[in-house]
């Protein structure tokens, strides 16, 4: 079966809105900056930071170089190749670098939500008796962030959040078991808001396709 080039096009626009946005770097890089001290005075950690901010750093730049390469690329198999397909390719992936409002209104939407999720961490260490600096709560949810992101092939981050959460809080002066508790608030969180979103789209999705359904039952009536 032929495949439409300007569709695989769009569908690798497509890949490279998602790397962009949920590239765990840009949550790594926050986090480091935000939990410097913590991760300086750490015995295990502190010799390791320099380590750990060039490896981010260097990653950010892997960013730059594989926009860069990939616009470079478009250009040489559209100057060796020169076909239909290739200009088609070349245009779906210029225009997405084009569309530079849209790619930063993107990123910025999605770091309000980091944001908006360490306040909500951080009203919830206040809530549990065990306050937190804000900084303190920004950096451990965006170093959180960035360890889902870099696990997205395990399910709902089953176990690495966890794991997260009772790895860092001793980093802040908190026991493993606030970080345990806050993750399994997240946890509650996350299916009191996502269940009722998920029936409402499969109700309005069912509502949707019901007289398409019908209308096409009656035509094939008619037909017999």
């Amino acid at each position: 079966m032929a495949v439409n080039t300007r569709d695989s096009a769009q569908s690798a626009s497509t890949d490279i809105r998602s790397l962009i946005q949920h590239n765990p770097i840009p949550a790594a890089l926050a986090g480091i900056g935000l939990a410097a001290p913590a991760l300086q005075a750490d015995p295990h950690l502190g010799p390791y930071f320099g380590w750990l901010a060039a490896g981010a750093l260097l990653f950010a730049a892997g960013i730059v170089i594989f926009a860069f390469l990939q616009l470079a690329g478009s250009h040489v198999a559209q100057a060796l190749l020169g076909t239909a397909s290739t200009t088609d390719f070349r245009e779906a992936i210029h225009g997405l670098y084009r569309q530079r409002s849209r790619v930063v209104l993107s990123v910025g939407l999605h770091i309000f939500g980091w944001c908006a999720s360490g306040v909500w961490l951080w009203l919830l260490f206040w809530v549990l008796g065990s306050p937190l600096s804000l900084s303190s709560a920004l950096a451990v949810q965006s170093l959180l962030e960035a360890l889902r992101s870099a696990t997205v092939f395990v399910p709902a981050a089953l176990g690495v959040q966890e794991a997260g959460y009772a790895a860092l809080m001793p980093l802040f002066g908190l026991s493993p078991e606030i970080g345990l508790a806050a993750s399994m608030l997240r946890r509650a969180r996350d299916i009191a808001v996502g269940v009722p979103v998920l029936l409402g789209w499969q109700i309005a999705e069912g509502r949707r396709l019901r007289p398409a359904a019908g209308h096409g039952a009656s035509e094939a009536g008619e037909l017999t």
